[in-house]
């Protein structure tokens, strides 16, 4: 199932995240799909969360850097922003 990280950083609840993540919420943990809350985070264009749990630990799995450079590239609305461009910066 999904953690309560994973939720929050689906629904974009900024406030939440971090939050779980300052009370020691597990950032590596894989759900049944073997998405993390990175994963999340990229799958639902929340650029911000996502650079959040880079800083606070989680990792990009190697097999997992070609699917991060396609979503951030299809979600052209964000290429212009410091976030993606910090985002996209850190996983080429």
């Amino acid at each position: 199932g999904k953690t309560a990280l994973m939720q929050a950083t689906e629904r974009g609840f900024t406030e939440v995240v971090h939050e779980l993540i300052e009370k020691g919420a597990d950032i590596a943990y894989k759900d049944v799909q073997n998405h993390t809350a990175l994963m999340k985070a990229v799958l639902e264009k929340r650029t911000s969360l996502a650079l959040k749990l880079i800083d606070s630990g989680a990792k990009i799995d190697i097999d997992q850097i070609g699917f991060f450079i396609e979503r951030l590239k299809r979600n052209s609305i964000y290429e212009n922003s410091l976030e993606f461009k910090k985002l996209h910066e850190i996983i080429n």
